[in-house]
């Protein structure tokens, strides 16, 4: 490393080193110990010598594309603490599809929520366990970056019945809130017509 060449060159006189970048299909990695690190200057973080870099048979990365480490059950069970979350920086944020789950940089965290924009420059994070953790509004101001979640890397298997039978008590409850939102409105006019 003093003259900062390879072995392969000391001892073939070829250098056969490949340059780690996304250009070269490699996403840096953003460890959770690296990630407050990364919070305070996101740019140059990605550079420094503690960023691992990795590449993904098959995956075409762009400069926008970085890994990050779940930690935490907020989000069970469509992602687990463990998994490696594939993000993409979003740059305008009206193109995030409704729904779909995002890393959520502010000035001091970095969370993996579900996003919805619930009006004007106003958005509502929502944990898809919601045994551990809150959900909450953020306006624009308040957020630094947000990334897209476009795919995850999991050792974790879960059953199909699983995934399934949460999706249905998640749909149960949105109907129940709907229907006991309706009922309080009807009963609200009943009310009005009888005076």
């Amino acid at each position: 490393a003093l003259y900062n060449v390879t072995t392969d060159f000391i001892i073939t006189g070829r250098d056969n080193s490949v340059a780690i970048s996304p250009s070269n299909g490699f996403v840096p990695f953003i460890k959770p110990q690296a990630q407050g690190g990364f919070i305070k200057n996101p740019t140059d973080q990605l550079f420094h010598d503690e960023t691992e870099w990795f590449k993904i048979p098959g995956f075409n990365p762009t400069s926008d594309h970085r890994l990050f480490e779940v930690e935490g059950n907020s989000m069970v069970p469509t992602v687990f603490s463990g998994d490696i979350l594939v993000c993409q920086k979003i740059d305008h944020w009206e193109r995030i599809l409704d729904g779909s789950i995002v890393v959520l940089m502010t000035a001091d965290s970095l969370q993996v929520k579900r996003i919805h924009r619930t009006s004007g420059k106003e958005f509502k994070f929502e944990c898809d366990n919601p045994a551990e953790g809150l959900d909450f509004t953020l306006q624009e101001n308040e957020i630094k970056e947000l990334s897209m979640v476009r795919g995850k890397i999991s050792n974790i298997l879960v059953p199909h019945h699983q995934v399934t039978s949460m999706g249905k008590v998640q749909n149960l409850e949105r109907r129940i809130e709907f229907l006991e939102k309706e009922i309080f409105t009807t009963l609200k006019k009943m009310k009005k017509s009888e005076k």
